[in-house]
């Protein structure tokens, strides 16, 4: 879902290069829940990854990125979902995700991946990140932010790409 300036309270988690963990299988639904697939990992300069800070780990919210520099796209296009990497605009946000605010270790260090859980992971087994924001997003220069939101269903209203 593409938002515009963010109309509530965030809090950035980091800025880097967008990034999914590598050799996660989305498709496998087995996984879902504890697979490296539902979050994403954040480079930064020196080839480090962002650690995410624990405060906001089980709260509800909406995780958006904000484009803040282009790279060039290395997904190839995803015949099952219909979907492949479109060129971004700086300053345009996208929302990743809705749901409660979770860490893991994707990236050989603690608290390097964060995603969001949906209230019911198993009304909703498959895709807890939205995939075409995903695309659109990675391997850009992102901010990354997580606005508290109370579920999500309460999360930001739909304006553009997404579900």
């Amino acid at each position: 879902m593409v938002i515009g300036r963010f109309s509530r309270r965030s809090v950035l988690l980091g800025e880097g290069v967008l990034r999914w963990p590598p050799d996660a299988d989305p498709d496998d639904l087995d996984k879902v829940g504890t697979d490296l697939a539902q979050t994403v990992g954040l480079m930064a300069e020196g080839n480090r990854w962002v650690v995410f800070d624990p405060a906001l780990e089980g709260r509800p919210v909406a995780l958006c990125a904000t484009i803040t520099a282009l790279r060039g796209p290395v997904l190839r296009w995803d015949p099952v979902r219909g979907i492949g990497p479109r060129t971004p605009y700086v300053g345009e946000s996208v929302q990743l995700g809705a749901g409660r605010l979770f860490r893991m270790n994707p990236f050989g260090a603690t608290g390097t991946g964060v995603g969001t859980m949906p209230a019911d992971p198993a009304a909703d087994a498959g895709d807890w990140l939205d995939r075409a924001g995903l695309y659109r997003v990675h391997n850009h220069i992102v901010e990354l932010h997580a606005i508290p939101c109370c579920s999500r269903s309460a999360a930001l209203p739909a304006s553009g790409t997404g579900r």
